[in-house]
């Protein structure tokens, strides 16, 4: 999707699609007992907007690492059985704590992003927040279905946008994404992953 597409605006009957594409993974979810919370830019709209943000180009869906990797085969399955198109599956390290699963149906895009617990974060490849904002039951409306969404969420937005009341429409998540919810790559990790890699040619 290039950056165009991503900020052009969706019409309504597309925003209405893309609802009922999120209701039917949520079904899904529910149906393998996956607890899941709406966050990112779903939820900055839902309490911006009280909708989705017509410029955003995907639904986020945030869940435990713990409990989706388990069934994470059955979700696939599930989603294309259902006609959706998964369209990638990515892991971090060989652990498999990141993983993410991005379907397309009815030309909307939805990202199923994991989170693992580190001491009292949550996080994934780049990003990271407290804990405590998947242990929440605050639930919102979006298009007249009750969802569960990260929490307390206008406290997840501050954290998480910084100035989330004003809209700024940009692709790039440097521009409005915070520093702190973002983790800074351990250098020491990196070169001796590098450094095992060269050793390994070396023994070829």
């Amino acid at each position: 999707m290039d950056k165009k597409d991503k900020l052009r605006i969706r019409s309504e009957a597309e925003l209405q699609l893309q609802s009922k594409g999120l209701s039917e993974i949520v079904d899904l979810l529910e149906s393998q007992k996956i607890s899941f919370f709406l966050g990112g830019g779903t939820l900055l709209g839902i309490v911006r907007e009280g909708d989705f943000i017509p410029w955003d180009w995907d639904v986020e869906i945030d869940v435990k690492a713990e409990e989706i990797y388990p069934k994470r085969k059955e979700i696939i399955k599930d989603l294309e059985s259902a006609g959706f198109e998964v369209i990638e599956e990515d892991t971090f390290l060989e652990n498999r704590k990141n993983l993410k699963i991005s379907a397309e149906k009815y030309g909307a895009k939805y990202e199923i992003l994991s989170y693992y617990r580190l001491f009292f974060s949550r996080c994934r490849k780049s990003k990271k927040m407290p804990a405590r904002f998947f242990e929440g039951n605050e639930r919102c409306v979006l298009r007249q279905r009750v969802y569960p969404v990260l929490s307390p969420a206008k406290e997840y937005l501050r954290y998480n946008y910084g100035n989330w009341e004003i809209p700024l429409k940009s692709g790039l998540k440097d521009d409005y994404v915070t520093k702190r919810s973002r983790r800074r790559k351990n250098k020491f990790f990196k070169k001796f992953k590098k450094s095992l890699k060269t050793i390994r040619n070396e023994r070829k």
